[in-house]
């Protein structure tokens, strides 16, 4: 016989804490429903986030893990280390330098807003480089899925258990830009219940306790560069407005240190051409790290300083606005923020669900029991924008949207195995049923890559109402 998975589900909630560790500090709210495995992997060291696995649309970058390539707290000390046997510091001179050049906390502020009312926000201090979460997330345990144990005259289905989050929460890393302000690499998610929730009609006996755990979900991911004084703002989906402010100057970016220069440059390491960068530089070069922090020699590299200095500063931005429109009707905003020159920006908004897409039948000599197998489905608009600039103007321009409608009704009941009556020793076994959803899903992709800086992708399918939908992107250079 079938056990009740909705007990096992209560169960779970004094188990939650053990079975489901917290996400690293940096990543905010997954709208996925991530395995306990997969938030025991984040804590250790990693080249990547596995994005498509906690995220629809998100790919925060590895900055927010807060992993060991990305130590600044580590680089800095090693860095002391190197200068201290450079000058012939005693560790008493070492640890003073170190606590003279520490890098002080600053106060970053976040608000969410819709149509000019404060959804969510917070503020904290914060260290740069180091991966801080803002916001508030909570999770309840859900059944995803069943895992049929058959025997020779009985089965189970044991129900699979995993965290549904709900809140909005930001992830975020600073970095100074010496003379410009703030990088800040940063991830949003939002995930809120549905009205439309229900349980799912398996039409198999026994089984219970799965919902379709509908959820409205808001997504965004990117690079920001932060102007001292002045708030930062994300104009999202549905009239959102993300809003992110630090009131602290970045600080010099140079100092003398004895026989070196002590030069910070953490966004050099974001960029690919460093390396050639630095070996431009090699004579002068004492010391480095892939962080950006370095030690120049302190009579060779005055103008290597200068020109590393300069390049970390050169931050070109860009005004990306991104509409679509249905029918004739007047356009609404997915996207529009000032972004940085190469950088990728994925978002996310719609309504997430499980339905029920096949099904397996598990049998034994003495025994058949059925197995669904579930998706999740997603309805609304994700994909990612990205421009370039070159001398002033915009050079490129790439659009990846994909826009999905979704209707997913109760199906009829299917007879998955026909009953067998009982013959001589054999016992007689019942019919296996269960019901398949009909889902009805139709995909209107939006791509474009190419050198304009203005232009409108109509795709001619038609939704569910017969409306033509397009999109429409802008991008404007920023004067520097």
């Amino acid at each position: 016989m079938f056990l009740s998975s909705l007990s096992l589900a209560f169960l779970a909630l004094f188990q939650g804490s053990e079975q489901f560790p917290d996400l690293p500090s940096g990543l905010p709210l997954p709208t996925l429903r991530p395995p306990g495995e997969l938030l025991q992997e984040l804590h250790e060291e990693m080249d990547e986030v596995p994005g498509a696995r906690l995220w629809h649309a998100a790919r925060p970058h590895s900055l927010l893990l807060g992993t060991e390539t990305w130590d600044h707290e580590r680089a800095r000390q090693e860095r002391g280390e190197a200068l201290a046997e450079l000058n012939g510091w005693t560790d008493e001179e070492r640890d003073s330098w170190l606590a003279a050049t520490a890098p002080a906390p600053v106060q970053l502020r976040f608000e969410l807003l819709r149509d000019g009312r404060r959804v969510a926000g917070g503020e904290r201090p914060v260290l740069p480089g180091d991966a801080v979460t803002l916001g508030r997330s909570a999770w309840m345990p859900v059944v995803h899925d069943f895992n049929i144990e058959i025997a020779q005259t009985a089965s189970i289905a044991d129900p699979e258990i995993r965290p549904s989050f709900t809140g909005a929460q930001c992830g975020a890393v600073i970095l100074p830009v010496a003379d410009r302000g703030w990088w800040m690499e940063l991830a949003f998610a939002m995930s809120t219940p549905d009205p439309s929730d229900a349980a799912l009609d398996l039409g198999s006996p026994g089984m219970q306790g799965k919902r379709r755990d509908a959820r409205q979900i808001l997504e965004f991911s990117g690079s920001l560069l932060l102007t001292p004084g002045q708030a930062s703002e994300v104009q999202l989906p549905d009239d959102y407005l993300l809003r992110m402010q630090i009131d602290a100057s970045p600080g010099v970016g140079q100092q003398a240190a004895g026989r070196a220069i002590r030069v910070d440059a953490p966004t050099l390491g974001l960029d690919p051409g460093m390396q050639g960068l630095l070996e431009n530089f090699s004579g002068a070069v004492l010391w480095a790290d892939p962080t950006g922090l370095l030690l120049l020699d302190a009579d060779t590299g005055g103008r290597a300083a200068a020109e590393i200095l300069r390049a970390a500063a050169a931050v070109p931005q860009l005004e990306i606005q991104l509409r679509q429109a249905e029918g004739d009707a007047a356009g609404e905003a997915l996207l529009g923020l000032r972004g940085i020159s190469g950088r990728s920006y994925h978002f996310a908004t719609g309504l997430a669900l499980d339905a029920v897409v096949d099904w397996e039948v598990e049998v034994a000599s003495s025994s058949r029991a059925a197995d669904p197998m579930f998706e999740r489905l997603f309805a609304g608009w994700s994909g990612s924008v990205e421009a370039r600039v070159f001398l002033g103007e915009v050079a490129a321009s790439k659009c990846r949207l994909l826009y999905t409608e979704l209707d997913v009704q109760h199906g009829e009941e299917l007879v998955l195995a026909e009953g067998i009556p009982a013959a001589g020793d054999r016992l007689a076994l019942p019919a296996v049923s269960g019901r398949l959803d009909q889902i009805r899903r139709l995909a209107q992709p939006f791509e474009f890559m190419g050198a304009l800086a203005d232009f409108r992708i109509s795709n001619q399918a038609s939704g569910a109402d017969g409306a033509a939908r397009s999109v429409e992107m802008t991008v404007l250079t920023v004067a520097e």
